[in-house]
């Protein structure tokens, strides 16, 4: 019986969880936002700058290496109740809770910061990596899908304007 209970358990993990970084997979950050009680929430959309770069300089295995390295920095510099997902790519999202517009951005500006300063390691080398940020508020959790495309539009300003950077959504 302990062998079968574990079996769920690693089956349960690989479904809920990216097999390369560790992070939440879309479908689970999902189910994990719908599961919340009622409160301030934002969400962070995460995109590393220039990531296709890594992969042509340095090969996709060093590639799978830098996501794994940024995806575990990027959970180190969140609260343990925050979640953090891949949502594909070199994309991740992360949820905030108990957060207003300007906590949300704050926390969002202290993540790039943290994630510029720390570089990552490829090949005996460091080497910087930046990422550019879109924040919204998540007033309703039935309504993620629309925080998502307005945090998408504001990452796409932060693109825009430079990367390496925070914008955060109108409205």
């Amino acid at each position: 019986m302990l062998g079968a209970q574990r079996l769920t358990q690693a089956l349960e993990h690989a479904v809920n969880h990216d097999s390369l970084t560790g992070a939440s997979t879309r479908a689970s950050f999902k189910a994990q936002v719908a599961r919340l009680p009622p409160g301030p929430k934002a969400v962070l959309l995460v995109d590393i700058d220039h990531f296709k770069a890594v992969n042509d300089r340095f090969g996709h295995q060093a590639g799978d290496t830098a996501l794994c390295q940024f995806a575990m920095r990027l959970k180190r510099n969140c609260r343990e109740d925050d979640i953090v997902a891949r949502f594909g790519g070199e994309e991740f999202v992360v949820l905030l809770h108990d957060v207003e517009i300007e906590a949300a951005q704050a926390a969002a500006e202290r993540l790039c910061a943290k994630l510029r300063e720390a570089p990552l390691v490829l090949e005996g080398q460091a080497h910087r990596l930046t990422a550019s940020f879109g924040v919204a508020i998540l007033s309703d959790t039935a309504r993620l899908d629309d925080a998502l495309a307005r945090a998408d539009a504001a990452l796409y300003r932060a693109k825009n304007g430079g990367r390496d950077r925070v914008c955060v959504a109108d409205g």
